[in-house]
């Protein structure tokens, strides 16, 4: 009798009648093999594509957090801003200008803090040369007002531009050379005739309030 083979796989007819086809153990192994790495190959991309999007989606939480943290640090880097500007602004407003104080000129009116100051002063022929300076243009203010230079000489006065003094101080105080600068403003004036060899030389700053912001004194043996 000849053996027969362990198993086989036999498909059959519905009705009963020869079968369809027999397939040997061999093929039969074979198939269960395939079906077998099919089955795992699935079992492991299914895993590979969970993992994958768990990855992702602890990407994207990783990335929303740092988007979140950095908008965070942005809004306190404009916060420290707006305070070193802040700063720059009462700093400003504090600072006591170190120019020569007028000691001969009485009655003085009240010293407010300054918004400019005169600098890179020079004496070019019957000219003078200086440049107005906004102390305030780190905080992007601009400064405004009017500039006088009250020339003397013993007890006598002239003022650029002209106008009435009071022991040489400007009574009109808008009537002064206007001035608005973001840096500086240079200037040069020609210093009045009737003054003659003066020996001092006073600048006022008024702003557009009249309120005094700087009175500096030079001897002319100071200017260069």
């Amino acid at each position: 009798m000849k053996d027969r083979e362990p198993y086989q796989i036999i498909i059959m007819r519905p009705t009963g009648e020869k079968p369809v086809m027999t397939v040997r153990s061999f093929w039969a192994k074979l198939i269960l093999i395939l079906a077998a790495a099919l089955l795992g190959s699935l079992f492991v991309v299914t895993l590979w594509l969970i993992e994958a999007r768990n990855t992702g989606n602890e990407q994207k939480q990783t990335t929303d957090m740092l988007f979140t943290e950095l908008k965070d640090l942005n809004i306190l880097l404009t916060q420290k801003d707006e305070e070193i500007i802040s700063l720059k602004k009462k700093l400003s407003m504090s600072i006591t200008h170190k120019a020569s104080p007028v000691h001969d000129l009485k009655p003085l009116p009240k010293l407010y803090p300054p918004t400019a100051e005169i600098s890179e002063v020079s004496i070019e022929d019957s000219r003078l040369l200086f440049k107005v300076v906004n102390i305030k243009s780190e905080s992007n203010e601009m400064s405004q007002g009017y500039v006088y230079a009250v020339f003397k000489k013993g007890q006598e006065y002239a003022s650029y531009p002209a106008a009435a003094l009071v022991e040489g101080v400007p009574v009109e105080k808008t009537k002064g050379h206007q001035f608005t600068i973001k840096n500086f403003k240079p200037m040069s004036i020609k210093i009045p005739e009737s003054i003659g060899q003066w020996e001092t030389v006073t600048f006022y700053i008024f702003d557009f309030e009249e309120k005094l912001r700087l009175a500096m004194l030079l001897n002319r043996h100071q200017i260069q």
